[in-house]
């Protein structure tokens, strides 16, 4: 550059004049001052753009181009170096003998992550990631966050400040993000009355696992791993509906207690007519399900008797359930209910004492069954038949006719028939034969000595027609 202007200037020694002085000057560029910032991005590349040159002149716009390298890639003040990557756009600046710096600010987090429903608006930081995250780098979160929602769903995060970064690259201050809330997987618990099926009810569980203040109905069915008495565990939950959606059937878990259902066995009642052994039987039931079946039961008497016996007296006697046996009543509370066996009497029969040495063949006038016989042993015929005579019958010093049969006589005939110190004859004549039952025990004469063939309550005499 050409001088003028030289009357400003001075000369240290009086033999030179600046009168007709004449000159040139050369300006060289100034080395540039860089400084600058940048967000950290794991590399030691400072980008030109995010440097300014610190010592440009007043009035002067220079712009930095091109790249330069840092001495570190972390957050911090970082020297420059590699200026010969860089650019300016003014050529009174130079990079030759340039300086400068770099502040590598630290990377505002983008936050990612999801977690199980719990009931608060609290965001674990252990369930959260840097989304954008440099490769190669490792950052773990701690503490905690505030979710705009409790509820499943995408909930925005705030409240940042009580969470913590590992990495010191990274910063909490302008971050962001967002965290999935998925529903809460259930597990189920609860009971049912045993009904011979594999189905539980979705109406006898609940949730045990429910958090507090939720309100959850459970509804349609499942499927257990067995239907007997027992803590079964629920196989299949497909079958199942929630009424709350901030929680899910899908990995869900359950067991269902069955308990014993009810189950009446019930001793049917019974009549019978005395004189005759009877053992007892008959039940009805209520409350089984299924195929499960009551095969046998026991039934007993007052004093333990399982049968009547043919001396036992007329009346009513409780039948007593009990030691029910058959296929799947293990699954059941048996409640036992008594019976009762009617013992019927035998029509009333009247004792009619025939004289040593007379006859009794007025047998028609007799109303009701008798027992006739002499003051000791004889041989009595049976009645005749219809339309003929009795036959006649001589015992010692007895003698006396036989009844008559209907329409006949009594006569005299062989002696044929029962030998017994006691026989039952009908009514009204008689004159049929067949088995005839003692209306009481009668195993003493009228004289009280005992029958010869010590009859009792029940037995049976066989008459026989001429």
């Amino acid at each position: 550059r050409a001088l003028s202007g030289f009357n400003s200037l001075t000369l240290s020694d009086s033999d030179y004049t600046l009168t007709g002085a004449t000159g040139s000057m050369t300006v060289n560029p100034l080395a540039v001052t860089l400084t600058g910032s940048q967000t950290y991005n794991g590399t030691t590349t400072a980008q030109g753009s995010n440097l300014t040159v610190s010592n440009q002149i007043v009035g002067d716009t220079v712009t930095v181009g091109g790249s330069a390298t840092l001495a570190s890639a972390h957050a911090g003040n970082r020297a420059l170096s590699g200026f010969n990557s860089l650019t300016l756009s003014d050529s009174d600046y130079t990079l030759t003998g340039a300086t400068g710096s770099m502040t590598v600010n630290p990377l505002a987090v983008t936050l990612t992550g999801s977690q199980t429903y719990n009931g608060t608006t609290t965001a674990q930081g252990s369930n959260l990631t840097v989304s954008n995250q440099i490769v190669g780098d490792t950052v773990t979160v701690g503490g905690s966050a505030t979710l705009a929602s409790a509820h499943v769903g995408s909930r925005a995060l705030s409240g940042f400040n009580s969470l913590t970064l590992s990495d010191s690259d990274y910063t909490l201050t302008g971050a962001s993000g967002s965290m999935t809330v998925n529903p809460l997987a259930v597990t189920l618990t609860g009971s049912q009355t045993y009904n011979g099926t594999t189905t539980a009810q979705g109406s006898n569980l609940t949730v045990s696992n429910l958090i507090e203040g939720d309100s959850v109905t459970v509804g349609g069915t499942a499927a257990m791993a067995g239907k007997v008495v027992g803590n079964q565990q629920l196989t299949a939950l497909g079958g199942l509906s929630l009424s709350n959606a901030d929680y899910t059937l899908s990995g869900g878990t359950g067991s269902l207690a069955v308990v014993p259902a009810a189950l009446t066995i019930t001793a049917a009642n019974q009549t019978v007519t005395a004189g005759t052994p009877y053992v007892l039987s008959g039940y009805t039931t209520s409350g089984l399900f299924g195929s499960d079946t009551v095969s046998s039961l026991t039934e007993t008497l007052p004093g333990g008797a399982t049968s009547t016996l043919p001396q036992t007296p007329a009346g009513s006697y409780v039948i007593t359930a009990f030691n029910a046996t058959g296929s799947g009543l293990s699954n059941y509370n048996i409640a036992y209910q008594p019976g009762v066996l009617t013992i019927n009497p035998l029509p009333a029969i009247s004792v009619q004492q025939l004289p040593a040495n007379g006859e009794h063949s007025n047998a028609s006038s007799f109303s009701t069954p008798v027992i006739a016989f002499n003051q000791g042993a004889s041989t009595f015929n049976p009645p005749a038949p219809s339309g003929t005579s009795g036959g006649a019958e001589t015992e010692g010093t007895a003698t006396h006719n036989a009844p008559a049969g209907n329409g006949g006589n009594g006569g005299i005939g062989n002696s044929k028939g029962e030998t017994s110190s006691g026989v039952v004859q009908t009514g009204s004549g008689g004159g049929s034969s067949g088995n005839l039952q003692l209306a009481r025990q009668s195993g003493e004469q009228m004289t009280g000595s005992p029958y010869p063939d010590n009859r009792y309550v029940g037995d049976a005499i066989q008459f026989m027609t001429q």
